[in-house]
């Protein structure tokens, strides 16, 4: 049989010239075994085994589902995952198989409310957006999806969709990233099959450039704030932290002279004490502290005390400050100085940032700092504030090369 046919018509395992033995490259060799499926390339090439086009397997796993994949360079490689998920479909046990069919058979509404449930774990922050994200955009557009029919190019569609919809890109970033969380714990659970966001490209989010106040604009605001909004924009400019996070300044977090413990936030809305944001519950990280911010801790505490737990902003009814409280006195405090609208009190936090990197303090550095999930994150949105670091290096280099 020609190569030609024998790629037209192999998918049938049962056929002679339709499988291939796991130590043979030609495809039109010896079969494998029975059962364990097939590969080929959906291309029409008129030399197959030699065009650039990737092999795609078809194979039926452990529940009898049939199942296909894609991005194996070549033949070897195809082979080697069909010769792997045919031991695994023959040690895997019966009562495995049979939760695995259940769960492959319900549909993405149903295993996502069950997923989102088991989330406890996540902070009230990340509540905020992966919330919105499975319940205004995955579900409406995947809900009636049945979770053993995912593969990547169903994650791609949904992509798609959502750049043809303009989606923001933060709500496209999101998305993406629940979803990915959301079928890698179908795929351990075994509801879905190995790597079905294999090759999906996230979406690309960069931050939008950040209003950072001048030293001039930070001295005006701590001229005309109150002693509250004094006492965060103190410690938000000279330590970067949040602003849920300056709501919790607790006397008890000097763990040091020039060393701040963040220890924990307060939540935005219901005013009680929670984990910080990417970590659990007990995590902490540690902060360089300047005698300057250090100093207007122990200040507002000789002036106005603190509560039993070492709390500094406490309100009259005894509660937690919130950002709610914060942004009434930082707008009253940001017309008293007469600072632009776009100069948020969270831009305090940016001047520690800029404060940092201008004074070549590594990024690695502030990125952990900050508390942000990677560096990444760290260097999209203060890119900008290192434009000559290339300059700067070539100069430096030239030096030892003079030498």
């Amino acid at each position: 049989m020609a190569k030609q046919q024998v790629r037209d018509s192999f998918w049938s395992a049962g056929q002679q010239n339709a499988s291939i033995g796991p130590e043979v490259v030609s495809i039109a060799s010896k079969k494998l075994a029975r059962g364990m499926g097939t590969f080929r390339k959906n291309c029409h090439c008129s030399a197959p085994t030699r065009c650039p086009h990737s092999y795609v397997i078809r194979y039926r796993d452990a529940s009898g589902k049939q199942r296909e994949e894609g991005g194996y360079s070549t033949q070897d490689e195809a082979i080697a995952r069909l010769n792997a998920l045919y031991a695994e479909k023959r040690s895997t046990p019966a009562d495995v198989v049979e939760q695995r069919r259940e769960l492959g058979e319900m549909r993405f509404a149903a295993f996502a409310t069950e997923w989102w449930e088991r989330q406890r774990h996540l902070s009230e922050g990340s509540h905020r957006v992966v919330k919105p994200s499975l319940h205004n955009w995955l579900i409406p557009r995947l809900g009636s999806r049945r979770m053993n029919t995912f593969t990547p190019r169903v994650a791609e569609s949904f992509l798609l969709g959502l750049e043809r919809e303009r989606a923001s890109a933060s709500v496209q970033s999101r998305s993406f990233q629940t979803l990915r969380a959301v079928l890698r714990a179908a795929e351990q659970q075994g509801a879905t099959a190995p790597g079905v966001m294999k090759g999906v490209m996230p979406p690309r989010y960069t931050p939008d450039r950040v209003t950072i106040p001048s030293f001039e604009e930070l001295s005006r605001v701590r001229e005309h704030g109150d002693a509250e909004v004094k006492l965060l924009v103190d410690i938000m400019s000279g330590c970067g932290l949040r602003t849920a996070e300056a709501c919790a300044v607790n006397i008890n977090n000097i763990v040091a002279d020039d060393v701040y413990r963040v220890t924990e936030q307060i939540s935005c809305k219901s005013g009680v004490r929670a984990p910080l944001k990417h970590r659990s519950k007990g995590d902490f990280r540690e902060v360089p502290l300047p005698d300057k911010t250090r100093q207007s801790i122990l200040r507002y505490a000789e002036d106005f005390g603190i509560d039993e737990d070492g709390f500094l902003l406490r309100t009259t009814r005894d509660n937690y400050w919130t950002n709610s409280i914060t942004s009434l006195r930082w707008r009253k405090a940001r017309k008293s100085a007469r600072l632009p609208d776009d100069l948020r009190l969270y831009s305090m936090r940016h001047y520690f940032a800029s404060n940092c990197l201008s004074n070549n303090i590594p990024i690695t550095d502030v990125a952990e700092w900050m508390g942000h999930s990677s560096i990444e994150v760290t260097f999209k949105t203060y890119r900008f504030l290192m434009p000559g670091s290339i300059g700067r290096a070539a100069k430096i280099l030239n030096v030892g090369l003079a030498a």
